[in-house]
């Protein structure tokens, strides 16, 4: 017994290490990068990001190290950085089992057709997929297709504004959702989410209609 103790405390011990040491790591990448700096330059110090998106003269890479929660995100204008960002993900909340066989619905009025509940998991695999396409076009166009007969939480919709850098394309998806929203009553964290006032009041006015 007293073996098994001592070796699930050197086990916890190696893991902080290990993560401290990702962690530095993780830091050291991060204030490498200086504005100004060429693809070449980038791709020297981080390697091939895990995602990328470009429109016009400017282009995104994504670095989501499998390792940590830990988000690095370069944006390129004219082949040159312009920009750096980094933040913590938030590990989305694992999905429970459901009690029935049969997936929820909500009954609406009027006998329209039921509509789905956006289960966890589900749109874990959905984000995951708008987030892979290469293209804001095929990535706006999976949420427009995935709004029908769906709802989501506003949790899920700030999320899968997170994938987009614009405004513009962020109201896309609340337009898209916006009569899709389960919980109405926190639609302020997604005009929150957005940086510009024009923008926060075209967003209020996707959420105030029916």
């Amino acid at each position: 017994m007293k073996i098994s103790k001592l070796f699930l405390t050197l086990c916890i011990v190696v893991s902080t290490l290990s993560s401290c040491t990702t962690m530095r790591s993780f830091n050291d990448k991060l204030f490498s990068i200086e504005k100004g700096m060429s693809k070449e330059q980038v791709l020297s110090i981080l390697g091939k990001p895990d995602y990328r998106r470009f429109d016009n003269a400017f282009e995104e890479w994504e670095y989501n190290p499998t390792f940590s929660v830990n988000v690095m995100v370069v944006t390129f204008e004219n082949g040159r950085v312009s920009s750096l960002d980094s933040f913590a993900q938030k590990l989305p909340a694992q999905a429970q089992p459901q009690t029935s066989n049969n997936p929820p619905v909500i009954l609406p009025p009027s006998g329209r057709r039921p509509i789905r509940i956006m289960g966890d998991a589900e749109f874990n695999s959905l984000y995951k997929l708008v987030k892979s396409k290469p293209f804001k076009d095929d990535q706006v166009g999976l949420i427009r297709d995935a709004s029908v007969n769906t709802v989501f939480t506003c949790k899920q919709t700030k999320q899968l504004m997170t994938i987009f850098p614009f405004d513009d394309d962020k109201l896309k998806v609340i337009e898209f959702l916006s009569n899709n929203i389960s919980d109405r009553e926190n639609s302020y964290q997604l005009i929150d989410a957005l940086d510009f006032l024009p923008s926060k009041d075209k967003a209020r006015a996707f959420l105030q209609r029916r």
